[in-house]
């Protein structure tokens, strides 16, 4: 599970980390050289997105701009500046936007559409 106490640990002497929603290590390769922590490293969607009205299917939304985190890339910085209450992708991004960063959205280059 993902915890300020986890990630000050994972980042031990480097100064950035990359790790998936659970909070383990995420090596993921495509990523920008001029990555600026905090980032938001996100994949395309593949599964189907469907409408629901009334507990029905009701149709299927177009997923061709739409994008699901697959991780997080922090510095040292960003995780210094994390108090308790972090125990979730959700909370984590939560947390990080109130102390006051701003989330890069970064998507790796295996994940793009060609030019």
């Amino acid at each position: 599970m993902i915890s300020s106490h986890l990630l000050r640990e994972l980042l031990g002497d480097s100064d950035t980390i990359a790790v998936d929603i659970s909070g383990a290590p995420h090596e993921v390769e495509g990523l920008p050289d001029d990555i600026v922590p905090p980032a938001l490293v996100v994949a395309n969607v593949t599964e189907a997105v469907k409408q629901v009205e009334n507990g029905m299917v009701a149709g299927y939304l177009n997923r061709d701009a739409m994008w699901a985190v697959d991780g997080f890339v922090l510095s040292r910085e960003v995780v210094s500046s994390l108090t308790g209450g972090v125990d979730s992708a959700a909370s984590l991004i939560e947390a990080v936007t109130l102390a006051g960063f701003r989330w890069d959205v970064v998507l790796p280059a295996q994940s793009r559409p060609p030019d």
